[in-house]
């Protein structure tokens, strides 16, 4: 019976991993905010993951789903992959942790909310101190798209997150309700 049940969340892992690749390689470009910040919504199917099936299943799908995407397309040597690795564990542990708990409506709500400020400050902490530096992007040298760090973490990273937490916490507020009898498929078998 365990066996059956971990095949069953592997294939769901599966299955929403090669959802999200299709859904991070259709990037939609941010120009009025940095170039190479681009709003995708691989990241909804992990925090599908991770309230149907636990946070670690919406880890595994984060992580899977960048694999492969660095694989296809390395953003600045793998930089833009961690980068989404980071913001989407911010969004996958917190909500996939806070809805197993409070299994409602309400715990949903609550889960994204959480997640989603998790988001913006992971968004903050990790272009300061890890994601700036390993880019090579030097922001305290004045550049034709943000005269200073401040001005591009409060001009491009706090607006790109906040528009792309909103439209992916938003969409997974309104499917998850639709798509939890596929989530939990096969765990009664």
């Amino acid at each position: 019976m365990a066996a059956r049940q971990n095949v069953y969340w592997l294939t769901k892992v599966a299955m929403l991993t090669a959802v999200a690749v299709v859904l991070k390689v259709l990037q939609i470009p941010m120009p009025f905010l940095a170039p190479w910040l681009q709003l995708d919504f691989g990241e909804m199917p992990a925090i599908l993951a991770a309230l149907g099936l636990g946070p670690l299943a919406g880890l595994a799908v984060v992580v899977l789903t960048n694999a492969i995407h660095f694989l296809i397309s390395p953003v600045f040597g793998g930089v833009g992959q961690l980068a989404n690795i980071l913001i989407g564990t911010a969004l996958v542990i917190p909500s996939g942790l806070i809805y197993r708990y409070r299994h409602t409506f309400k715990g949903a709500l609550l889960a994204l909310v959480v997640a989603y400020g998790c988001m913006i400050v992971m968004g903050v902490v990790s272009n300061l101190y890890l994601l700036l530096p390993a880019a090579g992007l030097d922001l305290n040298q004045p550049n034709p798209f943000f005269p200073s760090l401040s001005k591009y973490i409060i001009a491009g990273v706090l607006p790109f997150n906040a528009i792309k937490g909103v439209c992916v916490c938003g969409l997974v507020l309104l499917l998850y309700k639709h798509l939890s009898p596929l989530l939990h498929w096969g765990n009664k078998a």
